[in-house]
């Protein structure tokens, strides 16, 4: 028996697989095939060792197969096909199961095989089935091998991982201290990574190894940083010289330097020397003109998120941060440095120096993020350095002065300097010369230096130099234009940078209407743009009108990357260096020599707004239908995933940015009339793009339009009412897929909207206001704001009762749906009192109500009901919660047999209910009767409302579960208890063990000690909620989890 009840921890890392809604749908499937394949295998009643023996056998080898995968998070195409036969074969396994099963019932006696026959040729086809998926995935790897050395070690890693995972889940553990460290050794990792996924990454702002310095250049500067970014303490630092300044008391090194001078370059070669050296924590390079790199909103996040692959125990300290407040994922980033990055790496200890690398700072300047490199930098720990690498602003003046804080400035004109971009410009010159065949000599010593003399120790000018040659014609006869432009004398770098910019572009034909048109679009697109695109997304964007023709792309190459014809799909177009975006926006507009080169970023915007509302008016219907309205008669509790990368990326571009660029625009007459499209037609389904696709949407731009005119009156109330409308639908959405911010966010946003109606209209509009407010105190109570959530609620019902007064039907049944929100609520903070005059309340408005019309109102007088019993449960009077109880459980069973696609569901939740009603008194045959019943009922529900009603099922298995055991009935308990599967970090595991321990109105007389797998349940996720707020919802799961709300129709 003890074997029987080890907690099986390889069911526990299926539960997590199949539950974890981040993880690729492929992945999770075949873990839930297992799950059920066992679910199957446990119902057999003869020779129950052996079928147990099968269930355990099959949950090990699938979850060898489906743990290691979820660590990954997602696959390629190779993979989902191999996945998906493996269910499809799994699934055959299943249907021979139950065709068994059901054999089985039909003839008892006189079978033709034995339950040992049957068990060993299901075990060995379960075994093939995985050996071949196994197998393939091996041949697939050695293939991949043949390309790449890397695959080797892929592959290693994948037999490694699929022999070891998990292959001492059946051994005997027989205490619960043992049993529960076993639970959490195996199935954390996958709790961690979850919540490390949620932490915002920015793609594409690590460290580049094809952007580091030329091998040889910058040797002393590296090699000075490099020493004190790996030298442990100052006793045994060993620092050059040339670096005496530089201490292990110094946290952080500011690198400055005039533009151009290479400090982007130098941070790149940092970056990449301490990763092969182990010793990087994380680099992020901002760009300003690339969504994401332009701003340190991620910066912290990014960070953290590198920080926990450093170190196991270092990603257990940020995943139990983010845990124990997700609020962290959105936060100010002052929050998210001190929680995410300050505090882990203050009780971590690191065996060696770590660098943290930040380049370009002046390109995402923000007084915040100055404020927390100048006053909590100096707190991170000795181990932890960071490197800077910006332009200098005066706010950096006074970083500088801190005594943690030490700077050194990059000079151009030093000898060193002088050697390096000598040695540089000979590189750069002799590949030009092979390129192009001029010869190995040229273009000789007087030329060459005449050319490092203009260069002036700018690497930036000999690299633009070089790539604008390599696309001229005549390339003797333009580097002799570029060489011998303007003298140097009193000139500055960024002057110099300006003529070479001029030199270039002036070689251009002005006079041709075509490439000055081609030029404004690309040039201004590329610095424009909030996140840089390809030049095919440009023209997906530009259709049906044209971008640029080659012949513009090919003169443009030297000063924008991305345009040479093999990389339109995959390279991203990039302005070459800030200095040139400064050029042609501010300082060309100024002089009339240069005045033609100027791109104005206000035109810019404008056109960029028309294209993105364009595209989105005619496009985005295509590929997102309406998800607010139920389909096929199915419900759709959450939001359909749909991954950015399944669009069109120039309509992905629209939908992210299209605000951005209004907001700097003016709205012209075309401008308007795509916005009155918009909003009429595309707004809606814009919403919900944006939401499918992982973003919450926020409308910014209202003043903008108000602004504008462009609704006004009566076309102004409605839209904003639609508006506000879809905000709470998709709010309510969110919420059930546990998007709990963007949630409250949507929440508080059509809140908002719905106030300034009220305040316009306020005979009309305070009835919305009141539903806007439900539905926002619901929200607020999901994310354990439960004191504002309570203020909220009560804001809702002081509406609904100055509405009521006129007497209206629709609006005093508003009020009673308000006060059964106003119950719960206190309720949550145990003012049962005030909770039970509330609902006392709205039961009798209910009641008056169903008797004028029992057909529209019966379903919320037993909402009403079962949450009045709940009340009075509460407060100890069982007798009178049982009779409530009952009396909802018939209105519901009478609703239910009129409608039962409608009213099935509920009726097997008040089932549930009144099955725990029924336990409290300890009538447990009629309470096992009721809970029974439930549960049939959830199993009967069509398939697509099974998947939506699959966590109310377990919580009446684990109703089940736990009367069964007071009433004697001990092994059909646990089997009951162990089928049942979990729906979120740690499932539905705290609610199952509530129903033992959780609730002191239940009575256990008789029933013998806590079972040792529910005690398994309660240490573990005692364990993992200690000190933290979860706990509080632990104390609190059986309350929490059966009160029922009817939120109103916002």
């Amino acid at each position: 028996m003890a074997t029987h009840r080890v907690f099986n921890v390889a069911r526990a890392v299926l539960e997590r697989v199949a539950d974890a809604s981040e993880l690729f749908p492929p992945i999770r499937a075949v873990a839930q095939t297992g799950l059920d394949i066992s679910g199957l295998v446990e119902r057999f009643r003869g020779h129950k060792a052996e079928w147990q023996e099968l269930s355990n056998y099959i949950q090990n080898v699938i979850a060898d197969v489906v743990e290691p995968l979820s660590r990954t998070g997602s696959c390629d195409q190779e993979m989902r096909r191999r996945l998906e036969k493996l269910k499809s074969t799994l699934d055959t396994i299943a249907d021979q199961i139950e065709t068994e099963q059901t054999s089985r019932r039909a003839t008892a006696f006189g079978r033709a095989r034995t339950d040992l026959d049957t068990v060993e040729e299901l075990k060995t086809r379960v075994k093939a089935t995985v050996d071949l998926f196994n197998q393939g995935v091996l041949l697939a790897i050695m293939g991949e091998a043949a390309e790449t050395p890397d695959a080797l070690a892929k592959m290693h890693d994948t037999v490694t991982e699929n022999g070891q995972t998990l292959s001492n889940l059946t051994e005997e553990i027989s205490t619960p201290k043992e049993r529960t460290s076993r639970i959490e050794e195996k199935t954390s990792k996958i709790d961690i990574d979850a919540f490390l996924n949620k932490l915002r990454r920015v793609t594409g702002a690590s460290w580049d190894p094809l952007r580091a310095c030329l091998e040889g250049t910058r040797s002393n500067l590296i090699e000075e940083i490099i020493a004190w970014a790996s030298t442990p303490n100052d006793s045994a630092r060993g620092i050059p010289h040339t670096v005496s300044h530089c201490t292990t008391e110094t946290r952080i090194i500011i690198l400055t330097g005039v533009a151009g001078s290479g400090k982007t370059t130098i941070a790149h070669t940092i970056a990449q020397r301490c990763s092969e050296d182990r010793r990087l924590a994380s680099s992020f390079f901002f760009d300003r003109g690339t969504d994401g790199r332009n701003t340190p909103v991620a910066l912290f996040t990014t960070i953290a998120a590198d920080l926990s692959g450093i170190d196991p125990g270092l990603a257990k300290e940020i995943a139990t941060t983010i845990k124990k407040d997700e609020s962290l994922i959105s936060a100010p980033i002052s929050r998210q440095f001190g929680k995410l990055v300050l505090e882990p790496c203050k009780r971590h200890a690191f065996s060696r120096p770590m660098l943290i690398v930040v380049d370009g700072l002046d390109e995402a300047w923000d007084d915040t993020l100055f404020e927390i490199l100048r006053d909590q930098a100096c707190n991170l720990p000795d181990m932890v350095r960071i490197f800077l690498t910006p332009r200098m602003r005066p706010e950096l003046d006074s970083l500088c002065q801190e005594p943690h804080v030490r700077r050194i400035d990059v000079d151009i004109t030093a000898p060193e300097n002088i050697g390096d971009i000598s040695n540089y410009t000979d590189y750069r010159l002799t590949r030009l010369a092979k390129e192009r065949r001029l010869g190995s000599d040229w273009p000789g010593e007087t030329v060459r230096a005449q050319f490092l003399t203009k260069a002036d120790g700018l690497f930036l000018w000999v690299a633009t130099v070089c790539d604008f040659l390599r696309k001229r014609d005549d390339v003797p006869t333009e580097l002799g234009r570029l060489i011998n432009g303007t003298p140097l004398t009193g000139s500055t770098p960024d002057s110099r940078m300006d003529r070479l910019y001029a030199c270039i572009l002036e070689s251009f034909d002005w006079t041709d209407e075509s490439f000055v048109a081609g030029y404004q679009r690309l040039m201004g697109t590329a610095i424009a743009s909030r996140s840089p695109m390809t030049i095919s997304t440009m023209k997906a964007l530009y259709h049906p009108g044209t971008l640029a023709s080659n012949f513009v792309l090919q003169n443009l190459s030297p000063l924008l990357t991305g345009t040479d014809g093999a990389e339109h799909d995959q390279k991203v177009v990039r302005v070459l260096h800030q200095s040139l975006r400064e050029f042609l926006v501010t300082r060309c507009a100024l002089s009339p020599r240069h005045v033609h080169f100027a791109i104005s970023e206000k035109d810019k915007n404008m056109e960029l707004a028309l294209l993105c509302l364009n595209l989105m008016n005619q496009d985005l219907s295509r590929y997102f239908s309406l998800y607010f309205t139920p389909q096929d008669g199915l419900p759709q509790l959450g939001v359909p995933r749909t991954k950015p990368g399944s669009i069109p990326k120039a309509l992905w571009y629209a939908c992210q940015f299209w605000q951005d660029h209004l907001k700097c625009s003016d709205v012209t007459e075309d401008m308007e009339e795509q916005l009155r499209l918009f909003m009429r037609n595309t707004m809606i389904t814009w919403m919900e793009a944006m939401a499918s696709c992982g973003r919450c949407p926020q409308l910014e731009i209202m003043q903008v339009m108000d602004a504008a005119q462009l609704v006004v009156g009566e076309d102004s109330i409605g839209w904003k009412m639609r508006y506000s409308k879809a905000c709470l639908k998709l709010s309510e959405r969110l919420e059930n897929e546990n998007r709990l911010g963007e949630s409250l966010t949507m929440a508080e946003h059509g809140v908002e909207i719905r106030r300034q109606l009220a305040i316009a209209m306020p005979a009309t509009c305070r009835f919305s206001l009141a539903a806007s407010l439900d539905r926002l105190s619901g929200s607020l109570f999901k994310v354990g704001n439960w004191e504002r959530a309570l203020t909220t609620a009560q804001e809702a019902v002081d509406i609904s009762r100055r509405v009521a007064g006129d007497q209206s039907i629709e609006h005093t049944h508003a009020l009673a749906l308000t006060l059964n929100t106003l119950s719960n609520r206190l309720s949550n903070l145990s003012r049962h009192e005030e909770a039970l005059n509330a609902i006392e309340e709205a039961v009798d408005i209910h009641r008056c109500l169903s008797v004028y019309s029992p057909d529209l109102y019966s379903h919320d007088l037993a909402i009403s009901l079962s949450n009045l019993s709940e009340r009075l449960s509460d407060m100890g009077r069982h007798e009178k919660a049982l009779s409530a109880m009952q009396e909802a459980v018939d209105l519901q069973r009478h609703l239910a047999v009129a409608q039962p696609a409608a009213y099935k569901s509920y009726l097997a939740t008040s089932l549930r209910h009144l099955s725990v009603r029924l336990g409290s008194l300890g009538r447990y045959e009629d309470a096992l009767a009721a809970v029974e019943e439930s549960v049939e009922l959830y199993r009967s529900l069509p398939a697509g409302f099974r998947v939506a009603f699959n966590p109310e099922l377990q919580k009446s298995l684990s109703q089940l579960s736990r009367v069964q055991h007071l009433s004697g009935q001990f092994e059909e308990s646990e089997a009951t208890f162990n089928r049942r599967r979990s729906s979120g970090p740690f499932g539905l595991l705290p609610i199952a063990a509530s129903y033992w321990v959780g609730d002191s109105r239940i009575s256990t007389s008789g029933s013998g000690p806590t079972p040792p797998w529910v005690e398994d349940v309660i240490h573990l996720f005692q364990g993992a909620s200690r000190g933290s707020s979860e706990q509080r919802i632990f104390d609190s799961t059986t309350r929490g989890s059966e009160r029922q709300e009817n939120e109103l129709d916002c």
